[in-house]
């Protein structure tokens, strides 16, 4: 028999902050990478450009780790909004 996972509350969720908060996630993202991909060439080392890559494949490892340790964020209503489902649950 399979476990069954409890399903995420239903929080208040307002598209237009998420939307926001996303593009000034993304936009220090790409900020921070090119300033790590410009030490990388200046210093001959990949280190700074791995750490910086590092940061974007924490995302699967954590997302999993949230889940299965019951931790929800907000869902949207709206699928086009849904960057992920694992586990039959949508990652915002």
């Amino acid at each position: 028999m399979l476990a069954q996972l409890p399903t995420p509350p239903v929080y208040d969720y307002i598209g237009s902050h998420v939307q926001w908060i996303c593009l000034c996630l993304l936009i220090a993202g790409l900020v921070y990478t090119v300033m790590a991909v410009r030490k990388s060439v200046i210093t001959q080392s990949y280190i700074p450009v791995a750490i910086s890559l590092a940061g974007a494949f924490f995302f699967f490892p954590e997302s999993v780790n949230c889940l299965l340790n019951c931790i929800y964020w907000t869902v949207s209503p709206d699928n086009r909004f849904t960057l992920a489902t694992l586990l039959g649950h949508q990652m915002d």
